[in-house]
Order: structure tokens, then sequence, then C-alpha cells
């Protein structure tokens, strides 16, 4: 087991490289989803636009960042930065 101090460094370090990760998925999918609007796909049975069904992936990362951002927050204040697995 890490000591106290590594554990620290460890959480911080994960949680960043995780929300740059996440930030750079976001960016990178909004990039497409403007794409995909300016030349609308339909899905073959239902009509639906294809860029409303995509639309949902930078919606659900940019979620998922604010609660690593929460979490870390919260946990920093709690002074408890365990590696939950």
């Amino acid at each position: 087991k890490f000591p106290a101090k590594g554990r620290i460094v460890m959480r911080i370090a994960t949680d960043i490289i995780w929300i740059v990760y996440q930030i750079m998925v976001v960016i990178l999918s909004i990039d497409v989803y403007i794409q995909m609007a300016e030349y609308p796909g339909y899905t073959g049975v239902m009509g639906i636009p294809v860029h409303g069904v995509f639309a949902i992936i930078p919606v659900m990362f940019t979620l998922v960042t604010f609660r690593v951002i929460q979490k870390f927050f919260r946990d920093f204040r709690q002074k408890s930065f365990e590696i939950e697995t």
C-alpha cells in the first residue's frame, strides 16, 4: 500500500488525467456533431436524425466530468483521498 502522501498524489494525478481525457472527448465529439448536423443523415426505420443520437456523447461526458470534479472537491474538504476500485 502507498503511504498517505503517495495516495494523495496518485488520486490527484489520476483525476487530472481522467478530466483531460474527458474534455478531449467532449471537444472532438462536438466537432463530429457539428459535421453531422451540416450533412444530416437519418436512421433507416424511424427517420430520426443521426446527429441527435450522437449528441448524447458530449452531454454525458460533460456530466461525468462535472461529477469527477465534484467528488474531488468533496474528498478534498473531507480529507479522504482513497482511490475507489
